[in-house]
């Protein structure tokens, strides 16, 4: 915990959710190996607290809740503080909610007569940006293309045949 610079009570939950245990070795002094704490550091590292994994979705605080409320995504831990807004994300967690193509996606200027922004799109279908996620995270739903200048599920565009297919539905 030292090492870490966090609370010794935080190391055992963290540890847990990375899928590193306690030595079983008796007469340790130590309950971790070393490289663990060079595990947790990084994971730690890489973490975004909650209005910034919401920001990286491109999603508001409710919308966010609700995933997390739906169980797409949990913290890694609560540092600094004893409420929500202290919890912290993995952004390899946060990223594992878009679609594995997203990164492959070309880049284009939203035109509407062959993409659909994000918003517009989750209108036109009547779906709330969390249920529009939810979809692509199952692989449902996969966006066409990709807008840069806007942020994270912001910036995906739909084609209009998904929008005109799903409105038949």
């Amino acid at each position: 915990a030292i090492k870490l610079g966090i609370k010794r009570r935080l190391v055992d939950p963290i540890a847990v959710r990375l899928g590193i245990f306690q030595t079983r070795e008796a007469k340790r002094y130590v309950l971790y190996e070393a490289t663990a704490v060079e595990e947790i550091k990084a994971a730690l590292a890489d973490t975004l607290p909650r209005n910034d994994a919401a920001k990286l979705l491109g999603l508001s605080r409710p919308e966010f809740d609700q995933v997390e409320r739906c169980k797409l995504i949990s913290p890694l831990c609560r540092l600094g503080g004893g409420t929500v807004q202290h919890d912290r994300y993995r952004r390899c967690d946060l990223n594992k909610l878009l679609p594995a193509s997203a990164s492959d996606l070309r880049c284009v200027e939203p035109d509407g007569a062959r993409f659909v922004e994000f918003k517009t799109f989750g209108q036109g279908a009547g779906l709330s940006p969390f249920e529009l996620l939810q979809k692509m995270a199952k692989g449902d739903l996969l966006p066409a293309a990709r807008c840069l200048d806007r942020p994270g599920i912001e910036g995906f565009l739909f084609s209009r045949e998904d929008l005109v297919r799903l409105d038949r539905k």
